[in-house]
């Protein structure tokens, strides 16, 4: 993108009238600028695509989570698995990047369901329109309905003010996964040495 300055707008849902109307009243002084938005894979239909490419969106950051549909449904994510594969090809039809985010770790985790996920995030590095992948392990921070649940299962961190968050993700993985810390991590770890990371390439404004 060169060195144009892109805005980074306040995250989904949108109420996609609202779109509209930005679209008809937008300045032509801003008509050049770079849009970057959080999106969520709910929200990417035909009509919110075309109207992100008429705003000038030209990246996005989605939270899949997983590729299971299990774990989805778990999670309370309210998606299905392929709803991930198609907003890629819809993103990707209008030349939006994406910033893609998995969350290992979730809440009944298998190996099973985590070898589903990885298959997905290389199904979806190759559809192209990725430009950089993230995979982080669920860290339950305290306020969090992980926490919480964790809470209930022990009192190892009631009262703390100080908590090693490293530990406090081993915890969850032990009582709420169905598959090993150690495993999870080499998950990770492939995941992120086959995507096709390359980093933003330009400025970012928060707004």
């Amino acid at each position: 993108f060169g060195k144009k300055k892109t805005i980074q707008s306040h995250p989904f849902p949108l109420v996609w009238i609202s779109l509209k109307e930005l679209l008809a009243i937008r300045p032509d002084s801003l008509s050049d600028k770079l849009f970057y938005r959080l999106i969520g894979v709910r929200h990417i239909t035909p009509e919110s695509v075309k109207l992100l490419s008429k705003l000038n969106y030209k990246q996005v950051l989605i939270g899949f989570e997983s590729g299971d549909d299990a774990i989805l449904k778990a999670a309370g994510k309210g998606i299905k698995a392929e709803q991930n594969i198609m907003a890629v090809e819809l993103l990707a039809q209008y030349n939006i990047k994406m910033l893609v985010s998995w969350v290992l770790g979730l809440e009944g985790e298998t190996e099973k369901s985590l070898k589903t996920t990885l298959a997905m995030a290389k199904q979806i590095n190759q559809l192209g329109g990725v430009f950089y992948t993230n995979a982080s392990i669920l860290v339950p921070f305290p306020g969090s309905r992980a926490f919480e649940k964790l809470s209930e299962k022990t009192n190892k961190y009631a009262g703390k003010d100080v908590i090693d968050f490293a530990e406090l993700r081993k915890d969850w993985v032990a009582n709420f996964c169905k598959v090993d810390f150690d495993t999870i991590e080499d998950y990770q770890k492939e995941m992120l040495s086959t995507s096709l990371n390359s980093g933003m390439g330009h400025e970012i404004i928060n707004s």
